[in-house]
């Protein structure tokens, strides 16, 4: 049996007030442990309560969840496909480059939103009564407002200065600003329906989001020349089609400043550690673009973003299962359901690495037979990276899979220091090899930090299994929080 283990009191955050003087205890493994010696029964009531109230009981449910996810994220593979198109045929290696730059802001911000926000919000969740994850979600929206302006201003100034090609500052800076937040908007709506396990009511969001983009985009690339900063904005209006309302609605239901900061400071004993992983996980994933751009220019990013496009189908497609996945495993979980969890992190492991490789032989044989016809003139070459791209593919499966296991068990601690040592050996690693080897050695060094990382933690979980301990399943929060 998995033990869920208590992360140490480093990362503990201090316990708060409410308004109305009742104390916020923090959400933190340590705390749970002294939670459940109070009450020995409360583990066999949550997982009543989380078995009745999951969304995904049975098989039939599980397998229409699973196909449903896999169309929601179709529609956000037609998007970065319809970007790369646009890009690869009426854009340039360089302009291709600047938008990938600017991509990669967005997901850093997304990475420091989802530990912060949605993780929690995903696994501490199914600890609550219903009534308690209605007000939770609603202060973790109150405080994503504030925090994600903020973020994004900076976010757009740093761009401007590193890379003066995107555009004149006093321009730049609140266009990207301003496009940021939708998009983080728009992701905490999609994590919020994924935590409830309602991938259909994600499924018409994004639906309607990649409509707007894909013909926003369309219209674009027919105005001339495609562009970074001009592709970058109609992303953001499409983002705000689908997140501004919601939003209003959230803001229109009242915000209660102390009861938001209640819930941030109930979480910060997981969150902390979730955001130093997420940080690191980007310094180590994002490598490939900010390494050779800093040593070679934007171009050299362009092409490796070209080769990347041609993999991203499957990429795209772990990264949807994973919003299912982590719930599932997480109310296993809760439920002591180990063998469970790991049976579905075999079986989607195995399915999509089958996947991958029967997507990656039938684009290689597609460049192989039609290579004029498939690429441009200017990016022939490319598939040269395809086999490297895969293998990080491959390896970014199997560990994100792992990752939510140990996620699922709150092991945020042990993720975010594992994590940090590996993106520490990983950039310094690829630095030299982009030196010796060109733009490939960035993929290279990128291999070696997620082969890392999944042979990391899959020790961390066998090492649990092998202590033979019960699970230690979370008190549900109690009212007082919020």
């Amino acid at each position: 049996m998995v033990l869920l283990e208590q992360e140490g009191r480093s990362g503990t955050a201090r316990a708060g007030q409410h308004a109305d003087g009742a104390v916020i205890p923090p959400v933190t493994p340590m705390a749970i442990g002294r939670e459940l010696k109070r009450n020995a029964q409360s583990a066999d009531r949550l997982a009543v309560d989380v078995s009745e109230s999951s969304g995904l009981s049975s098989p039939a449910k599980l397998m229409k969840g699973a196909l449903v996810t896999f169309i929601d994220q179709a529609a956000l593979s037609a998007v970065t496909f319809a970007v790369g198109l646009a890009f690869l045929y009426r854009g340039t290696p360089a302009q291709y480059g600047l938008f990938t730059l600017l991509a990669s802001a967005v997901y850093l911000l997304g990475s420091a939103q989802n530990a912060l926000v949605n993780t929690p919000m995903i696994v501490l969740a199914p600890r609550m009564k219903p009534g308690e994850v209605e007000r939770f979600e609603q202060a973790l929206f109150a405080g994503l407002m504030p925090g994600a302006l903020i973020a994004s201003a900076i976010a757009a100034g740093i761009l401007v200065v590193v890379e003066p090609g995107i555009g004149r500052w006093w321009q730049a800076v609140p266009i990207i600003s301003i496009v940021l937040l939708p998009q983080l908007l728009r992701d905490f709506f999609r994590s919020q329906e994924y935590a409830h396990l309602s991938p259909d009511i994600a499924l018409r969001r994004d639906g309607v989001f990649a409509v707007v983009a894909i013909l926003s985009v369309v219209i674009l690339s027919y105005l001339g020349s495609i562009r970074a900063l001009p592709a970058f904005v109609v992303l953001g209006i499409a983002a705000a089609c689908v997140s501004f309302g919601p939003a209003g609605h959230s803001l229109g239901q009242g915000l209660n400043w102390s009861v938001t900061a209640g819930a941030y400071r109930s979480s910060w004993g997981c969150s902390c550690w979730a955001l130093l992983g997420a940080l690191t996980s980007w310094a180590q994933s994002y490598a490939y673009v900010y390494i050779p751009y800093a040593l070679s220019g934007a171009q050299e990013v362009g092409y490796l973003a070209a080769a990347r496009l041609m993999i991203m189908p499957v990429s795209l497609l772990s990264q949807s299962w994973s919003n299912l996945y982590r719930p599932l495993a997480s109310r296993h979980l809760a439920q002591r359901q180990e063998r469970a969890a790991r049976k579905l992190f075999r079986l989607s492991s195995a399915i999509l690495g089958t996947i991958l490789v029967l997507y990656t032989s039938l684009v290689l044989f597609a460049l192989n037979v039609l290579p004029a016809r498939v690429l441009p003139q200017r990016y022939v070459g490319v598939d040269r990276y395809l086999l490297l791209w895969a293998g990080v593919v491959l390896l970014q499966i199997v560990r994100s899979n792992l990752s939510s296991l140990l996620q699922a068990q709150l092991a945020f601690r042990s993720l975010a220091i594992y994590g940090a040592v590996v993106a520490a050996v990983s950039v310094g690693v690829t630095v030299v090899l982009v030196h010796l080897l060109g733009s490939i050695g960035s993929l290279v060094g990128l291999s070696l930090g997620e082969l890392l990382l999944t042979l990391g933690l899959a020790l961390q979980l066998r090492q649990r299994r092998d202590r033979s301990e019960v699970i230690v399943v979370p008190e549900p929060i109690p009212g007082s929080m919020l």
